[in-house]
């Protein structure tokens, strides 16, 4: 299974599951491409991430604002403050101590905490 894993400080993130083979990135942002895994750090703005449907997913962001469309894998989301918005998951564990959570549909196990 594919895998994208991203971490940034106080920064907006996009990621669009859709029909297509690699993973691309927009933004000011460093990607490494290690077999099925794509590691994405130093992001500065918005950045974008179009993926592959069924990606499993993994952000951890400081402050930053997480939006993830498309139907995904499994999802994990963890921000000190920022709002969460997920369309469509396999499973989703989501940990905010200061933001907005919104899951919209989820096919398997859910975890979300906001403090």
């Amino acid at each position: 299974m594919r895998t994208v894993r991203l971490s940034t400080t106080s920064e907006r993130v996009s990621i669009h599951a859709e029909q297509r083979s690699d993973v691309a990135v927009s933004g000011d942002a460093r990607a490494v491409v290690e077999g099925d895994r794509t590691t994405i750090d130093r992001a500065r703005g918005h950045v974008t991430v179009r993926v592959p449907i069924g990606t499993d997913i993994i952000i951890g962001t400081t402050s930053g604002r997480v939006e993830v469309s498309g139907p995904v894998g499994d999802v994990s989301v963890v921000t000190e403050s920022g709002r969460i918005d997920v369309e469509s998951a396999d499973s989703i564990d989501a940990r905010t101590e200061s933001g907005r959570l919104t899951i919209a549909q989820v096919t398997g196990a859910c975890r979300v905490q906001s403090v």
